[in-house]
């Protein structure tokens, strides 16, 4: 006798995991915008190349959307997993986008009186991060979630 095929922890959901990334996603958030409003960061030379911190924001919104996007997914609820994927990315890309251009802001306004300025190159570059790790995270989903042969 066959026993009942347990399903994929990835379909199921964890909820307790999924609140705890968007809990450590919106600390993330906070964190970038309190560095928004300070001195740019003291560097010990050099940077090792031009737009060095593009490459930083592509980082940092990846993080984020990373986080947003695994935490939404892991909720595990209310649609199956191959609908609720490119919702929440979908989401998670607006949400990302508008924490970008919030930083930038907040650059301006409180960072303004430390040399920071809102430049929308920095907008791209986090846009840019957060569209490659949903990118990356949808194609995991789409492997975990396919149908064995």
């Amino acid at each position: 006798m066959s026993q009942p095929r347990r399903r994929h922890w990835l379909i199921d959901g964890r909820p307790r995991l999924a609140c705890a990334l968007l809990i450590l996603a919106v600390l993330s958030i906070g964190m970038l915008l309190f560095e928004g409003s300070r001195p740019a960061a003291a560097s010990s030379g050099v940077a090792p190349f031009p737009h060095f911190d593009k490459v930083l924001h592509f980082g940092a919104h990846g993080w984020v959307a990373g986080l947003l996007f695994w935490g939404g997914l892991l909720l595990g609820r209310p649609r199956p997993l191959r609908k609720r994927a490119p919702v929440w990315a979908g989401l998670v890309l607006l949400l990302d986008g508008l924490a970008g251009v919030a930083v930038e802001f907040v650059q301006k306004w409180l960072g303004a009186n430390y040399g920071r300025q809102f430049d929308w190159k920095d907008v791209t570059a986090n846009v840019a991060g957060a569209a490659f790790a949903l990118g990356a995270s949808y194609m995991l989903v789409l492997l975990a979630s396919r149908k064995p042969r």
